[in-house]
C-alpha cells in the first residue's frame, strides 16, 4: 500500500433554500418535474430540484414581487412557454389566496421551465444565471436519473454502517447545527471508506450533512447542538451531502482510512433550516457510510482552499472576492506530490444571491 494521500479540494458552506415558500403559491408542493414521471419539483423557484441556491426565472420573479402570490405574478410568463404562472399552477383566474384550495390541482406544469423541453424553443431560451447558460444545459442536468450511480458499492466484501441521528426534536430556530460522535463498528482490522448516501428523515428542514474524522481519545456524544465543527478534536471532513446529491463516491482508486490504522472515531453534523419556526418537527436523518476491506492503492483525505471569511456591503449589486495559494504556500503545507481526483467550489450566502462554478479532475 503506497502512503502518498489522495486529496479531495473543497470550499464548502450554506446556501439557504426555504421550503416555506411552497405554501405561498397555488400547489407548490405538487409542481410536477418536467421530465421524470411522479417525481416532485420541491423547490419550485430553484434551478436545484430540492430547493437552495440560484433561482430560476419563476423564483427570479416570486423574489422581486415580494415573494407573494400577486395578481402580476399570477399573470406573469415567467418562463417564457405561453403560459401564464397561474395557468401553470392551478390558479388561471388569478383568485388563489393563501390558505385556498386551488381552482384545479390537475394539468399542473413547472412556472420556471419551458415546456416541452425538447422544442426549439425551450432548449436555447437564455439564462441569466451562472449555473447555466440555456435551459437545455440545465434541462440536461436536472433529468439524469437521481440513483446514487456508485457500482463499487455493490462489489464483494463491502460493508454498511448507518451514521444518523436517533429520532431528535428540531428546535424552533432558524438556523441549527445538530451533532452526534460515534465510534467506527470494527477498529480492529483496516478499511477504507469509498461512499456515503443520504437518509432523508425530515426534508422540510434539512439542508446539509458533513462526515468528520475525530481524534481517538474523543468522547462518543448522541445528538447535541454543535457549532461549524462538532468538536475540536473532529477536524477531518470527510464527506459532504447537500441538497441536490444524491451521495458522495470517492474515485476507484482511494478510500478513507478507517478501523485498526485509520480514524476510529467519527462524527457527523446536519445543518437544519426551520425558519418559520415550527416547534413540532423531528429529525432523524444521516449517511449510510460504504467501507470495505480490500484497501484501495492509495488514502484520501479533503484540504480546503480560500477564504473562510468575507464581508459583503449593504445593497451591493457585485461583490468579488479573490484568493491565491502560491506554489511556496502550499509546497511548505504538503510537502510531497499528491494527486487530485476532485474539485468543489462554492459559495455562502444570507439572504443574498450567490454565483459560483465548479471544476474537477478524474485520476
Amino acid at each position: 500500500m503506497r502512503s502518498v494521500a489522495v486529496i479531495l479540494l473543497a470550499l464548502t458552506s450554506v446556501c439557504h433554500g426555504y421550503r416555506m415558500f411552497a405554501d405561498r403559491i397555488p400547489n407548490g408542493e405538487q409542481v410536477p418535474h418536467p421530465c421524470k414521471p411522479n417525481y416532485l419539483w420541491r423547490g419550485v423557484g430553484h434551478f436545484n430540484v430540492d430547493g437552495g441556491g440560484s433561482r430560476n426565472p419563476f423564483g427570479q420573479d416570486f423574489d422581486i414581487g415580494g415573494r407573494a402570490w400577486t395578481r402580476e405574478l399570477c399573470q406573469k410568463d415567467s418562463d417564457g412557454d405561453g403560459r401564464t404562472n397561474g395557468e401553470e399552477l392551478g390558479d388561471p383566474n388569478c383568485v388563489w389566496r393563501v390558505g385556498d384550495i386551488p381552482t384545479s390541482s390537475t394539468g399542473l406544469s413547472h412556472p420556471g421551465v419551458c415546456e416541452p423541453i425538447d422544442s426549439a424553443r425551450c432548449q436555447q431560451k437564455q439564462l441569466h444565471t451562472g449555473l447555466f447558460r440555456t435551459q437545455q444545459e440545465w434541462m440536461t442536468q436536472s433529468c439524469k436519473s437521481a440513483e446514487f450511480n456508485c457500482s463499487a458499492i455493490h462489489e464483494a466484501g463491502v460493508r454498511q454502517q448507518p451514521a444518523r441521528l436517533e429520532l431528535t426534536a428540531v428546535p424552533a430556530k432558524e438556523t441549527t447545527y445538530i451533532c452526534k460522535i460515534f465510534e467506527f463498528e470494527d477498529n480492529a482490522n483496516d478499511y477504507h471508506l469509498i461512499a456515503t448516501e443520504p437518509i432523508i428523515n425530515n426534508s422540510y428542514i434539512l439542508h446539509h450533512m458533513v462526515i468528520f474524522g475525530c481524534e481517538d481519545d474523543v468522547q462518543t456524544r448522541s445528538a447535541y447542538p454543535c457549532d461549524m465543527l462538532p468538536d475540536r478534536k473532529c477536524k477531518t471532513i470527510i464527506s459532504v451531502w447537500t441538497l441536490g446529491l444524491n451521495g458522495d463516491c470517492y474515485n476507484r482508486n482511494a478510500g478513507v482510512r478507517v478501523g485498526k490504522n485509520g480514524l476510529k472515531k467519527l462524527a457527523i453534523q446536519l445543518h437544519w433550516n426551520n425558519p418559520a419556526l415550527i416547534d413540532s418537527y423531528v429529525d432523524s436523518s444521516g449517511l449510510l457510510i460504504h467501507y470495505t476491506p480490500h484497501l484501495r492503492p492509495y488514502d484520501a483525505s479533503v484540504l480546503l482552499l480560500g477564504n473562510e471569511h468575507f464581508s459583503i456591503p449593504p445593497r451591493s449589486n457585485l461583490t468579488q472576492v479573490t484568493s491565491h495559494c502560491s506554489a511556496s504556500c502550499t509546497t511548505r503545507k504538503i510537502g510531497h506530490t499528491i494527486n487530485v481526483f476532485g474539485l468543489s467550489t462554492t459559495c455562502t450566502t444570507w439572504g443574498a444571491r450567490c454565483q459560483w462554478s465548479s471544476t474537477g479532475t478524474t485520476l
